[in-house]
């Protein structure tokens, strides 16, 4: 085991000491690093002396020294830094909520009371959502640190959380779907309101389709990539959620409005010149024929949302309206599973177990007919004798 102490200069205020030691490699062959600052150069000499002793008495580093915090440091640049981009980002303001409060406190002594009580003090300011999901993250980093034997357990699994308020995604009738294309009509929003609504595709995956991808005669759209922006505004290429290619047949109105939209973007680059990026080959695309950023995309529907006194719309909703409107008239599960790109059937099934409001009136109207239509009903009933007579007994037996 090493370690060194540096300097770092501030651009304002006082100098930190810097400590940084590396602690040999975990069982999958990953190096173990502990970083920490100190305002002074006692201080990290002191803690450099406290973890290399430890070392010395042949205890594992990671237990024996490593912070909580020092070991989401390592979590997040190890295996998170490998998964999707967002996912990533979102794991990194998860574990941040425990990180402040926690984040000193050394890994082996990390318990499930002190994770509860920080959790506790959230909930005035989080929902009970928000902890929930924040304690998923955390109890996934901690179950890395079992897999690696840095904790011979995971403390976060002995939480006990507050019931998470399950509340229904928004989805639209088709009647809110047509007011929000006419109120894009003619702008640069319109192509994405249609395409969303018409194929449920998820915002990155729209921001990504190209030219290439469709198929007018067969009228089959291949999905077989997204885009996410980098917090630097750059706009990368990425596969899709699953990482799967999926293919949809797009309905004769929405290859028509394609088409139109085609001609338009044609006259466009015709104008543009060299200047257009037809390399690029997008169907939704700035007029330059760049990426059009999927934050882009959120911030005009949002504004296209207030004018309408709309409290939510975003591409989310149109491709859950879509997936909702698709299943409540009568589609088959496994065709609408597939047509979103979900993992499986099943995936469908638990995000799309609610009802849109007019098939909840449709279904309080069937049980009237039920109950008061031609009387079967009724026969069917007056017809079972009462329990515990003796004909009902015969009948049980029967």
């Amino acid at each position: 085991m090493t370690g060194t102490i540096f300097k770092r200069t501030r651009k304002r205020g006082k100098p930190s000491w810097r400590l940084q030691v590396s602690g040999g490699f975990d069982e999958e062959g990953k190096r173990i690093r502990i970083s920490k600052s100190f305002e002074t150069k006692g201080e990290a000499e002191a803690e450099l002396n406290r973890i290399l002793h430890g070392a010395g008495k042949g205890r594992p580093v990671s237990a024996e020294a490593m912070t909580f915090g020092e070991y989401l440091d390592g979590w997040l640049a190890g295996p998170v830094a490998n998964l999707e981009f967002y996912t990533a980002k979102r794991y990194r303001s998860l574990v941040e909520h425990v990180r402040k409060p926690l984040g000193d406190v050394r890994l082996a002594e990390l318990t499930a009371n002190a994770l509860e009580r920080v959790y506790a003090s959230m909930y005035g300011t989080l929902s009970t959502r928000s902890v929930r999901n924040i304690h998923g993250a955390v109890s996934s980093a901690l179950n890395d640190a079992v897999r690696k034997k840095m904790l011979p357990y995971n403390p976060a699994a002995g939480c006990v959380l507050r019931p998470s308020d399950t509340a229904e995604s928004t989805a639209f009738e088709t009647a809110e779907i047509e007011r929000l294309e006419s109120a894009v009509a003619g702008s640069w929003l319109s192509i994405v309101v249609k395409l969303a609504a018409d194929t449920g595709l998820r915002r990155g995956e729209l921001c990504g389709l190209k030219w290439s991808d469709l198929n007018f005669e067969t009228g089959k759209l291949r999905v077989q990539r997204a885009v996410f922006q980098r917090d630097d505004g750059r706009v990368e290429e990425k596969p899709t959620k699953t990482r799967q290619v999926r293919n949809i047949v797009l309905s004769a109105n929405t290859l028509g409005y394609l088409e139109m939209h085609r001609a338009e973007q044609e006259q466009v680059a015709a104008m543009m010149g060299a200047d257009y990026r037809r390399d690029l080959d997008l169907i939704l695309a700035r007029v330059d024929g760049e990426h059009i950023r999927p934050q882009a995309i959120s911030m005009g529907l949002r504004r296209i949302a207030k004018t309408l006194g709309m409290k939510r719309v975003n591409v989310h909703t149109l491709r859950h309206s879509h997936g909702s409107i698709l299943l409540s008239k009568g589609a088959p599960l496994a065709v609408v599973s597939k047509r979103l790109g979900h993992s499986s059937p099943h995936t469908t099934a638990k995000i799309y177990a609610h009802a849109l409001p007019s098939d909840e009136q449709a279904t309080a109207e069937l049980w009237d007919t039920i109950r008061s239509g031609d009387g079967t009903a009724k026969t069917q009933v007056s017809a079972v004798a009462p329990i515990g007579t003796a004909k009902a007994k015969r009948q049980r037996v029967q």
